[in-house]
């Protein structure tokens, strides 16, 4: 079965388009200035709150070689809300480094990424579960 994109999967293509291009206005722009993010990978386990915090993040797991290799909606809800497979790595696929994981991701109000959760890639019970929650508070 396709899980249809939304906007917030295509907001968080483009943001990964901006941060590959460097242009941290643009990533700036889009982020809602009260972002909550979550990590809860194993050995990450950070919270990033406010567009700053988000934003060094950002620009670390870019100077570490981060670009964006995939992104698979796994679950959707309204335009605001999704839950994605995201695979990062180094500028080509012969680099050392990559990265796979869950994504939760949510968009504020103005249309802007207002935060999300991060799981390690095989926690699919985890992410469905904070998904399901999300779902039955986030307006679509």
């Amino acid at each position: 079965m396709t899980v249809p994109r939304n906007a917030c999967v295509e907001a968080v293509r483009e943001q990964w388009e901006l941060i590959a291009a460097a242009d941290w206005d643009k990533v700036a722009d889009q982020i809602a200035p009260d972002n909550f993010d979550d990590d809860r990978r194993s050995g990450m386990q950070n919270v990033y709150r406010g567009r700053e915090a988000v934003l060094e993040n950002l620009r670390a797991a870019r100077d570490v070689g981060a670009r964006l290799w995939s992104i698979e909606p796994i679950a959707t809800h309204g335009e605001n809300l999704a839950l994605m497979r995201i695979v990062v790595g180094g500028a080509d696929r012969e680099s050392a480094f990559s990265a796979e994981m869950l994504a939760i991701t949510f968009l504020a109000p103005d249309g802007r990424i207002g935060g999300g959760v991060v799981f390690d890639a095989d926690a699919m019970d985890a992410a469905m579960a904070e998904f399901s929650v999300r779902a039955s508070s986030v307006t679509s």
